[in-house]
């Protein structure tokens, strides 16, 4: 018996020219990691309430609300790079396209590197549990939130690889690193 991919049964039901099969893939594999994410966030819920109480974990979804606010402070450098990295490709000018990677790497590195200095000196004059209304014991939550930013600017600083992969129409990995984490 032959064995048939998705992406092959629905090849047979849509004509579709050599130049569009990369998409109809990245397409159909999105949806495939997108559906796992979904799916792992949903089973994350209650692993989380069985270790933390319903106020605990109402905090945490505050912090990592906050944090997700600072996914904007990319300040357009993934977009950008993507942009010009594809323009390279397109020109098949690979020395260009890794002067242009490395360049966005290092100014992100700088940013990452100036945000986390603000928040390690901020989080001492910051009085979290307060700030979030939340009744966890503050040195415990002071070391924890700092941490989480610290992770979190890491993780901003790794998700440039999305514009890479966009430029190289390889769209279905990108967020593939959450799956990871």
């Amino acid at each position: 018996m032959k064995k048939t991919s998705v992406y092959a049964i629905i090849l047979k039901f849509i004509n579709v020219d050599e130049r569009n099969n990369r998409q109809i893939k990245n397409i159909i594999k999105s949806f495939m990691y997108r559906g796992i994410m979904v799916i792992t966030s949903f089973l994350t819920i209650p692993i989380c309430l069985s270790f933390l109480s319903k106020s605990d974990y109402g905090a945490w979804l505050t912090v990592y609300s906050i944090l997700s606010w600072v996914t904007f402070l990319d300040l357009g450098l993934g977009n950008g790079m993507k942009n010009k990295v594809s323009e390279a490709i397109s020109k098949n000018d690979s020395l260009l396209a890794r002067k242009i990677v490395s360049t966005n790497y290092l100014l992100m590195s700088f940013i990452i590197f100036l945000l986390v200095g603000i928040v390690i000196i901020l989080s001492h004059f910051l009085f979290w549990p307060e700030i979030i209304n939340s009744s966890i014991r503050t040195d415990e939550f002071h070391f924890t939130i700092t941490i989480c930013f610290v992770c979190f600017f890491v993780k901003l600083l790794l998700e440039s690889i999305n514009g890479i992969l966009n430029a190289f129409s390889k769209t279905s990995l990108c967020g593939t690193d959450l799956l990871c984490l």
